[in-house]
């Protein structure tokens, strides 16, 4: 299989696209402070009454997988970009193509769950939605 400027140029896209969702990811977090049982506002300094909310990317195991797994495409289309033409990884890399489409497609499809419960909740399990509560965190995940 002989490397392209096309197929080099759409890896290269692919590596940006994944590295920048998984950094994206990894800085989605907001601070909002809960003054009574229902009022969120703004992070304070001084949080006297109430606490303090801060969701991140830690609290659910789906945005850790989409993480982890945006930063494993975007090593191994880095590594295939280095690969030599002649190397006799080719073959493996029409199959790892195909599993590491997968798993993406997989991680994706569990972050995207994940956000509709923040935005939406789930009656029947007591969910509630948090995405009002914390727009600019349920901005950037999304």
């Amino acid at each position: 299989m002989a490397k392209t400027k096309v197929s080099i140029g759409v890896r290269f896209i692919i590596f940006a696209t994944t590295l920048a969702a998984a950094l994206t990811m990894l800085n989605s977090r907001q601070t909002v402070h809960i003054k009574d049982g229902y009022t969120f506002l703004a992070s304070y300094e001084d949080s006297y009454n109430g606490y303090t909310f801060k969701p991140t990317y830690k609290d659910w195991s789906s945005f850790q997988f989409f993480i982890v797994v945006n930063f494993l495409g975007a090593a191994y289309n880095l590594l295939v970009i280095i690969l030599p033409n002649g190397s006799l990884l080719w073959k493996l890399v029409v199959v790892l193509d195909m599993v590491i489409a997968m798993i993406l497609v997989a991680s994706c499809a569990a972050a995207l769950e994940t956000y509709s419960l923040l935005k939406n909740g789930n009656i029947q399990s007591s969910w509630q939605p948090i995405c009002r509560f914390v727009p600019i965190f349920c901005s950037k995940v999304i």
